[in-house]
């Protein structure tokens, strides 16, 4: 299906007429929505993000209902310790290589935090650090900073 048929039918829906009010509502420049149209593309989490009722089987593929009804809303599954914090310092380690998962947290373990990180209502996380080289991008650049959680029962704190 033509993805720039999808854009017009979510504008349409919430009522936008015109494309600035629409990327506005999605929280992007309106340059942005024009290059999603001149390449036939858009970006289908941040769509079911903004457009929660709207069915995920028909924003990647067109086929079925538009809307989702009572039937289809999907239950988000929590562990027991996905709970926000208020308040919690998160330490941010200098790691340049890592060759394996489990050389980091050795390596970390043998380091002090180069500074703490503060962000308000975070889920418990063990330690953050930055990402350095292009290696993983467009999805994390150089200078990006990621948080982790260690995962100490594979079998039983993963929900798969």
């Amino acid at each position: 299906m033509d993805k720039i048929i999808i854009l017009e039918r979510i504008k349409e829906h919430y009522g936008y007429s015109k494309d600035a009010e629409f990327a506005a509502f999605l929280g992007i420049k309106p340059q942005v929505l024009s290059n999603w149209k001149s390449r036939n593309t858009y970006n289908p989490e941040l769509l079911y993000t903004k457009c929660e009722e709207i069915s995920p089987a028909w924003l990647l593929t067109g086929k079925g209902s538009m809307l989702l009804d009572e039937n289809d809303k999907t239950e988000v599954y929590r562990l027991r310790t996905d709970t926000t914090i208020v308040n919690q310092e998160v330490p941010l380690y200098e790691m340049e290589a890592a060759a394996g998962i489990v050389s980091m947290y050795d390596d970390l373990n043998n380091q002090d935090p180069v500074d703490y990180i503060s962000i308000p209502n975070l889920p418990k996380c063990d330690g953050a650090l930055p990402i350095t080289g292009d290696s993983m991008y467009p999805l994390l650049k150089s200078g990006d900073i990621v948080m982790y959680k260690k995962i100490e029962d594979l079998q039983n704190d993963i929900f798969f």
